[in-house]
């Protein structure tokens, strides 16, 4: 965050005691002594010449004058100020993001390439966790899309605070701060388990030394703990104690009794479920795959089961033989994968919603094949790949693009509200593959104003939505808002 800087505020200073130049009052004082003759008066007789004299303005009038130019030259210069803050090009920040903080030597291959076999997320992580391999477990957590929301943030903050306590505090601090934002954004988490990973956050802002971090965070829980609709008095009053018991641990033993004495009588409501068109499309899964792709699939699954049960037999060492199917598995699934996404996306016949469906599952391919380019399953699977990272890449960002076109055609069908909470939902969870590092290179400056113009226009919002804060060096963080208490709060930008 950035401090904001206080704008400077002029009082004009009344000239009305001065005489304004060119009036009676003003010129009164430059009026001659005595009458000059006048030619058609031959009675009047012309006075001497006399010497002329230079004339004196008044002081007060060489004030008035430079107050007005000091008036005009701050007026330029703070519409000037004005104008670069208000019009300037603000392009999105290119911070390290967390996929590309992964250090591919550092990953295992045998357990990295195990998913692409198929094998169960969650015990790949503890079983990597269980023998200190960190960065493959960072980088299933962070480069695989099929994680689960409240996963995923329960193994950032367990990553962070691994790393922060093996001296890495830069590694530690990237990952709370990840876990942080995910846990505001996060729309298919529950209030609870929102203000359970905040508070996990918190307590790693704390081991870092970072108290301001934490005492932000900490007013978040504190949102929750009296906003939300989804929880009983007993779960708030649970979750303001612990906070509490941070503010105890940072000594703020006067935050830690005003939280402790904040009310908790509000009950659970029954809410109504918004309109989230991405969710929808995730749920329904992969679109109808013909019989090229499920034979190539299975065939990548079988290669990569080889590979992973080779590497363990083998303790650690990559047979080439193996390396090699496993890539032309891959290769041939990316051939079939191509054409089938290139024929179906072409198919203007087929409703928007149904073609973004497609869309979509060809961001999955592409957000593998970008792991694959990365080496970031611990070993160079395809090295054509690996020599086209650029372009993949961009295959990426472009694919994204086609998505938000695709959703933007479905939304045009709906009415103005549902327009606004689809279209809010959308690009809430896009930021957040924005923010990990699946959709690479996304200008977050573009997508957090998408995401706050769509609250704007959804009047009936929930209670407790996240907006985006944006700040004057075009960084952007991400905070829950009451929007049933203050929807003047949501930011235009």
């Amino acid at each position: 965050m950035t401090d904001e800087t206080p704008t400077d505020v002029f009082l004009p200073v009344d000239p009305a005691s001065a005489p304004v130049p060119g009036s009676e009052a003003a010129l009164s004082a430059w009026a001659p002594a005595a009458p000059l003759p006048s030619p058609a008066d031959p009675t009047q007789t012309a006075a001497p010449p006399r010497k002329r004299r230079q004339r004196r303005r008044a002081p007060i009038w060489w004030i008035t004058i430079g107050l007005l130019a000091l008036f005009v030259l701050v007026g330029l210069g703070s519409f000037a100020y004005y104008a670069y803050l208000t019009f300037r090009p603000v392009s999105a920040p290119s911070p390290t993001s967390p996929w590309s903080s992964l250090v591919a030597a550092d990953i295992l291959p045998g357990p990295a390439v195990s998913l692409l076999a198929g094998a169960n997320l969650d015990k790949t992580y503890r079983e990597t966790m269980a023998v200190d391999a960190v960065e493959t477990a960072a980088a299933q957590t962070i480069a695989t899309a099929a994680v689960p929301e409240v996963q995923r943030l329960g193994w950032l903050t367990v990553l962070a605070r691994r790393y922060a306590l093996r001296g890495d505090s830069s590694r530690a601090t990237e990952l709370y701060q990840l876990a942080a934002d995910l846990a505001v954004l996060a729309p298919d988490l529950g209030d609870h388990q929102r203000a359970d990973a905040l508070l996990s956050v918190a307590g790693g802002w704390i081991l870092l030394g970072r108290a301001e971090l934490a005492r932000t965070v900490l007013s978040q829980v504190e949102l929750i703990a009296q906003s939300s609709s989804q929880m009983e008095p007993p779960v708030r009053r649970q979750l303001l104690e612990e906070a509490g018991r941070l503010y105890d641990g940072l000594g703020d033993v006067t935050a830690a009794r005003r939280v402790r004495a904040l009310p908790v009588e509000a009950l659970a409501q029954q809410g109504t479920p918004s309109l989230d068109p991405l969710q929808e499309i995730q749920k329904l899964g992969p679109p109808d795959y013909p019989a090229t792709i499920v034979n190539a699939e299975a065939a990548r699954r079988a290669q990569a089961q080889a590979f992973s049960e080779g590497w363990l037999g083998r303790e650690g060492e990559v047979a080439k033989g193996q390396t090699q199917a496993l890539e032309r598995a891959l290769m041939d699934e990316d051939l079939v994968r191509s054409a089938f996404y290139d024929q179906k996306l072409a198919d203007v016949t087929l409703a928007p919603l149904d073609r973004a469906r497609v869309q979509w599952d060809q961001i999955q391919w592409l957000i593998v094949k970008n792991r694959v380019a990365d080496d970031l399953f611990g070993v160079s699977l395809v090295p054509a790949w690996s020599s086209d990272r650029a372009g993949i890449r961009q295959s990426l960002k472009d694919a994204y693009g086609r998505m938000s076109d695709l959703m933007n055609q479905y939304m045009q069908t709906l009415g103005a509200e549902q327009q606004g909470q689809a279209s809010f939902n959308y690009y809430r969870r896009i930021l957040q593959a924005a923010r990990i590092g699946l959709y690479p290179d996304a200008d977050l400056v573009f997508l957090a104003n998408a995401m706050n113009d769509a609250l704007l226009r959804w009047q009936q919002a929930g209670n407790l939505v996240p907006i985006a804060v944006i700040d004057k060096d075009g960084s952007v963080h991400f905070k829950l808002l009451d929007a049933s208490a203050n929807r003047t709060a949501v930011p235009a930008q």
